[in-house]
């Protein structure tokens, strides 16, 4: 399990961090254009993660669902290959004899490689939201000693996430910047094969959870039962709601969210537990909704950041730090903070704190630019005036992922895991969304009437301070709605009579996080896209990824268990996704020409069948990490038995490590 996660965080970060680089530099397109595409993929990846969850909760099963999604997003990452390798699938580099004069990629290329991309995501969705729930799954808490293993289970979990995140955002960085994006993806592909091979080898070791028919059907059943009874009087003695006494699981009335009962027609009576599961998922929203907007700044670290990075001074001697690789120091800023920071409200505190400092060396960097425009082509300036945000925003990421994860696992209704985990991971897919937006605003908006354009082709000719000041101010606000919605929150006080019920995972970061870490500089530098639209589509390509966690929980709780979904999702996030990658990045006909000095620098944007190719490839992986990470944890956590006080403890330290 955990190694299905750590090659989907591996892949799909590989994907995400550079995306916006390749659709700049060698699909053509504006830095605006690239940025929608990268937050759109993205946001779809997380949003993917919640229709994981309900299929892994209402069908499938969670094995199931890691299994299909991990194929998924394997095949992903191999088309994601393709497509950066064969020439073809990319527009020719800009012309210098024309000053640089760049054709953007036609739309076969940028079919492909959007195909590529949402495929990872639909494997990222079935994973993400199905590997915590299949973790759980292997212990029972009722048990000491298993309830103390699935703590230390949940501690390697986020070990090895995070490991494969650092080695995504470090080596594959590397190998992308100075020896091909196709070798990088073809590792994300081979380590994402390499970890369904041990996912299914581990299977008969696998606790496979009974599960609690179709979640998706009883919250419908719930909601209509609601709807038509309405106006029937409440009893004044609660022992005459309706409940089936032979479920292994029964849960207390609440009088939250009050609803009656009259007849044993499902959709017109519902038994008090079933109420009750749909009234915790409802109480999760509006802590849910106001951390959205913390994964809206997440996203431009992977984008703008990487931009600015790109421009700046990166030497250390002789040696040059590719740009994506400043991202390594927000995930250590995650890794050394995470066992002790467990609040979401200081996480987007911190956030605050990130972009306040963004702006402020952005402004700086922007004086630099002015004092030296047209005299040099690397600033005079360090880029380490930049880890600054990216360490706030890591410190902010350790608070919000460890307190959201457990927020979401300890309150989440019995049956329905990989669901909660999937909505816990749309968060990060609509604040990708919610980037692509207001990047999209701006770049309309701005610069009318002899205003500044705070986001043009070149961030050297905007005011990207401006766009770093309006997401802290609007993140102040948020904090506010999240205070008073947390002030309000109630913990489940609910009963629960019975059974309250990383490899993968490690390899899973590895490869996605060495996509996403470079993907800018990658659709900027060899796609030759403008930064604005490089950037989008790294957060669009990430969002998706998310999303696609959504499908991959439903998936795994509901038809094919967690076990299968992260089998399945790392195959399509190795075979297909990450493979794809790799050929993509090594085939010339997949990217376009470089620029041409003759013409300054004149640059073509790739063309549609190479962004097509290379779209395809990068979905593919989010399709692996949809399936991989809506299921490791739950996979990680059926580990244990959370009725044994050790076992329950162990699973803390699982989650951790």
């Amino acid at each position: 399990m955990a190694s299905i996660e750590m090659c989907e965080r591996l892949s799909s970060m590989a994907i995400i961090v550079n995306l916006v680089t390749y659709l700049v530099d060698t699909m053509h397109m504006t830095s605006a254009s690239a940025s929608n595409f990268a937050s759109t993929s993205g946001g779809t990846s997380y949003l993917l993660c919640l229709f994981g969850g309900i299929v892994a909760d209402s069908f499938l099963g969670r094995y199931w669902t890691i299994a299909i999604a991990a194929v998924i997003h394997a095949g992903g990452t191999c088309l994601l290959a393709i497509s950066t390798a064969l020439p073809n699938l990319r527009p020719p580099p800009c012309d210098p004899a024309l000053s640089n004069k760049c054709v953007k990629a036609n739309s076969l290329q940028m079919g492909i490689f959007t195909i590529a991309v949402y495929l990872t995501n639909i494997g990222m969705g079935g994973i993400k939201s199905s590997v915590p729930g299949l973790g759980t799954d292997q212990f029972d808490l009722k048990d000491a000693k298993e309830s103390a293993q699935m703590a230390r289970f949940f501690d390697r979990f986020h070990f090895v996430t995070n490991l494969g995140t650092l080695l995504a955002v470090t080596v594959l960085v590397y190998i992308q910047d100075e020896v091909g994006r196709s070798w990088a993806y073809g590792i994300c592909a081979a380590s994402m094969i390499l970890a369904i091979l041990v996912f299914v080898l581990g299977t008969k070791r696998h606790r496979h959870k009974k599960r609690f028919g179709t979640p998706i059907l009883q919250i419908l059943q719930v909601i209509v039962a609601a709807v038509m009874k309405r106006k029937t009087p409440f009893p004044s003695n609660v022992s005459a709601l309706y409940e089936d006494p032979s479920q292994e699981s029964i849960i207390c009335h609440t009088d939250k969210f009050r609803v009656d009962s009259g007849t044993p027609n499902p959709w017109r009576l519902c038994t008090v537990t079933r109420v009750e599961k749909v009234k915790m998922l409802v109480k999760l929203l509006p802590i849910w909704a106001t951390t959205i907007i913390f994964w809206t700044i997440h996203a431009q670290l992977a984008s703008f950041s990487v931009q600015q990075a790109a421009t700046m001074d990166r030497s250390i001697g002789k040696f040059q730090i590719p740009p994506a690789s400043l991202y390594a120091f927000f995930v250590v800023a995650i890794i050394i903070t995470l066992a002790t920071l467990q609040k979401i409200g200081l996480g987007l505190f911190f956030s605050i704190l990130g972009m306040a400092a963004a702006a402020l060396v952005e402004k700086r960097r922007l004086l630099v630019v002015k004092a030296n425009r047209g005299t040099v082509t690397t600033l005079p300036v360090s880029t380490f005036f930049l880890l600054p945000q990216f360490i706030l925003v890591g410190i902010g990421e350790a608070f919000m992922l460890s307190g959201e994860l457990d927020f979401f696992t300890i309150n989440a209704p019995i049956g329905m895991k990989a669901i909660s985990t999937g909505l816990y991971l749309t968060t990060t897919s609509f604040g990708m969304f919610f980037s692509t937006i207001l990047v999209t605003i701006l770049t309309n908006y701005t610069g009318r009437n002899g205003g500044d354009n705070w986001l043009p082709p070149s961030i050297n000719d905007g005011r990207l301070d401006y766009f770093y000041w309006l997401l802290a101010l609007l993140t102040l606000i948020n904090l506010g709605f999240y205070i008073l919605c947390a002030v309000r929150f109630i913990p489940n006080s609910t009963k629960i009579v019975t059974d309250m019920n990383g490899g993968i995972e490690m390899c899973e970061r590895l490869s996605s996080m060495a996509i996403i870490a470079n993907m800018v500089t990658y659709f900027v530098g060899t796609m030759h896209l403008p930064s604005a639209s490089a950037s989008n589509f790294a957060s669009t390509s990430r969002g998706t990824s998310y999303l696609l966690c959504l499908f991959g929980g439903i998936v795994a709780d509901s038809f094919i268990g967690r076990y299968w979904t992260i089998a399945i999702a790392a195959a399509i996030h190795a075979e297909w996704g990450t493979c794809l990658l790799a050929i993509s990045t090594a085939l010339p006909n997949l990217s376009p020409p470089p620029c041409n000095p003759a013409l300054s620098n004149k640059c073509t944007e790739a063309n549609s069948p190479q962004m097509g190719v290379f779209t395809m490839a990068l979905y593919l992986t989010n399709i692996g990490i949809g399936g991989i990470k809506s299921s490791v944890a739950g996979l990680g956590t059926d580990q244990f038995d959370q009725k044994d006080d050790k076992e329950k403890a162990q699973m803390a330290h699982f989650f951790d490590t």
